[in-house]
């Protein structure tokens, strides 16, 4: 299957709600988000390549009914923004770079 060239805009994203970032090469500046439940995660490209935002790990992404999330391919210099809005606390991944990218952490409480 092919993969979008543009992140699916979940809703539009925040200035003043919280932030991630994917930044060069390869990295996150926030590897373990806490967030609250209703609040918007905006999260920006800031790296040289896409990335994608996947519930669960490398090969066993996290089903959506399950509460998982998939951002799609966030390009370079694009934002993604999704409102989360039930408790859970799950890992997640670039499924684009799940060698290099994952073991990451989001929490809403």
């Amino acid at each position: 299957s092919t993969r979008a060239t543009s992140p699916p805009i979940a809703t539009a994203p925040s200035t003043t709600g919280p932030q991630l970032s994917f930044v060069p090469t390869l990295m996150v500046d926030n590897a373990d988000v806490t967030i609250s439940v209703g609040d918007v995660l905006t999260v920006t490209n800031n790296d040289s390549m896409s990335h994608t935002m996947t519930a669960g790990g490398p090969g066993a992404p996290l089903p959506l009914a399950r509460g998982g999330f998939d951002s799609g391919n966030i390009a370079a210099g694009t934002q993604w923004a999704y409102r989360f809005c039930s408790v859970r606390s799950v890992e997640w991944f670039c499924m684009t770079h799940p060698a290099q990218m994952n073991g990451f952490r989001l929490t809403v409480e």
